[in-house]
């Protein structure tokens, strides 16, 4: 069963960073570089204040545009902070060449922790990283970018959490999110969309890794989210509670060079109207020299993969001859173009297909039901509005199998609510509090937490949800599911949720970074 170890490690970290910091100096538009770097009398460049920033300090960056190339020189043995006052800092690359590099330059650095900037316009990518250790990307965005938003190379405890990518790859190099050659990493809670290639690609020797909470879309030529191992042993990622659609596929595996991948978990993503497949374990590769493609160990499990495929696709397919220990299970595969299940043109003996519901089997040559399927309507919510939450009905309850099942649910919940384990991404949460007693806190789920965009919070449809700030002001009510894209008038901070389910309530604190 797969556990929610990984969050309290986040969290962790992120708490014990941000204690470290204290105000070291500002930068204006306004500012000069001969200044102290004072609130008063700042520094006029981030250059200057990346330059004589020591460890453990806060380079404070005021509103405006700032027309530069940064490149980080100095590694600091404390943390160094970039942190960006307000909500418009934006660094225009215009007229750098950085085609090899970004327009933040980070190479052979350590402890740095970037938010809230915005790089846009340049020729290669906005944020880059190289051979660095303990570096946190939160909060940022990037537009127009010829390369990737976000890179990390040949790095090690790499964060890059909750960031917004758009139109990157103009030049079709590389991804708008990669990690390549990376050891411990984590891609959270981030927005990618409108963009030329890959919405993010964790790659050629990247291990022990955590994607997740993220929404790609709106990439129609590109895979959505792909894991290849390329020609390095490439290991241990996890790829779970991911919004896609609208790409080419959704989430894709490979070994396009040869590589081993291995341990790759895929589990409750909401993958829906992409191009051709949803999930794939794919034999990717262009260099015809290259004839084996390792994939072992894969699991594909709670899942909800619908209508994808426009003129040919379908839900889950395995078309590596090469793979072994493919388990796909407790998947919502339903009304996919051309199949639910499918092991294309290979020997089916290294897959376990099991506990999956279908709908509707389509007769595709090599698509499977397997074993201990469910064949009928999943019945969701709102298929036409992409509501993909289970109905009272829905047979998907309680039909799954718990062994290697995650024991919570896409977008919060935990597993399981009933008699067993859901068939999706999705838990249906008990109705009635009563069979709880006097503690609700298994039905209120909470995503991601803390937030920079959005956070989805859901319990029981007869639940009331109501958000308050700090001074009890009511800030939005709602029934059974909030979807909580604050404005631009609210300030970050602690805000809290009340949950009211039968008389009983529960509050819990929800936390809204800019």
């Amino acid at each position: 069963m797969k556990t929610k170890l990984f969050v309290i490690v986040s969290l962790f970290v992120f708490t014990s960073f941000t204690k470290l910091i204290s105000i070291g100096c500002y930068v204006a538009t306004w500012g000069d570089d001969n200044n102290p770097g004072t609130e008063l009398l700042p520094f006029k460049t981030i250059q200057k204040a990346a330059d004589v920033a020591v460890g453990g300090d806060e380079i404070r960056i005021l509103r405006g545009v700032y027309n530069e190339h940064v490149i980080i020189k100095n590694s600091k043995p404390e943390l160094l902070f970039f942190r960006a006052e307000g909500d418009s800092v934006i660094i225009d690359g215009t007229g750098f060449d950085v085609y090899w590099s970004g327009i933040i330059d980070i190479v052979g650095q350590s402890n740095i922790f970037f938010q809230g900037l915005r790089v846009i316009n340049s020729n290669g990518a906005g944020f880059w990283c190289d051979s660095s250790e303990n570096i946190i990307f939160f909060s940022n965005s990037t537009f127009n970018t010829a390369s990737s938003g976000i890179a990390a190379w040949n790095s090690k405890n790499i964060k890059i959490n909750g960031n917004t990518i758009e139109n990157a790859c103009s030049n079709m190099s590389q991804e708008c999110i990669t990690v390549a050659r990376c050891d411990s990493f984590e891609v959270t809670g981030n927005k990618v969309s409108n963009c030329y290639k890959e919405g993010m690609c964790l790659k050629d020797g990247s291990s022990n890794g955590i994607v997740r909470d993220n929404t790609v879309y709106d990439v129609i030529n590109k895979l959505g989210i792909y894991v290849d191992a390329w020609d390095k042993h490439t290991f241990n990622i996890e790829v779970f509670n991911n919004l896609v659609h609208n790409c080419n596929a959704g989430v894709v595996l490979a070994s396009e060079m040869g590589g081993l991948l291995e341990n790759i978990w895929v589990y409750n993503n909401v993958i829906y109207d992409n191009k051709f497949l949803g999930i794939d374990v794919s034999y990717n590769g262009d260099d015809t020299t290259v004839t084996y493609h390792p994939i072992k160990d894969v699991y594909i499990i709670n899942n909800t993969v619908v209508k994808n495929g426009y003129e040919w696709g379908g839900g889950i397919a395995n078309s590596n001859r090469d793979a072994t220990n493919i388990i796909v299970r407790n998947n919502i595969c339903s009304e996919n173009r051309s199949f639910q299940i499918a092991h294309e043109g290979i020997n089916p003996s290294n897959m376990t297909i099991d506990h999956n519901l279908i709908w509707d089997f389509l007769e595709y040559p090599d698509e499977e039901r397997g074993t201990d399927f469910v064949e009928a309507d999943p019945m969701f919510v709102d298929t036409a509005n992409k509501d993909f939450y289970l109905l009272s009905n829905s047979p998907a309850i309680d039909a799954g199998s718990p062994e290697l099942a995650p024991d919570f649910a896409f977008r919060g919940g935990d597993r399981p609510q009933g008699k067993g384990f859901d068939i999706g991404a999705y838990e249906y949460l008990i109705l009635d509090a009563e069979e709880k007693g006097n503690n609700i806190e298994s039905i209120i789920g909470i995503s991601p937490n803390p937030f920079s965009e959005f956070c989805t919070i859901k319990s029981d449809s007869y639940a009331v949800l109501e958000i308050f700030d700090l001074f009890g002001r009511s800030i939005i009510k709602a029934k059974g599911q909030i979807v909580w894209e604050p404005d631009g008038s609210l300030s970050q901070g602690i805000y809290f949720v009340k949950f009211k389910i039968n008389n009983k309530t529960q509050t819990k604190p929800i936390v809204f970074l800019k």
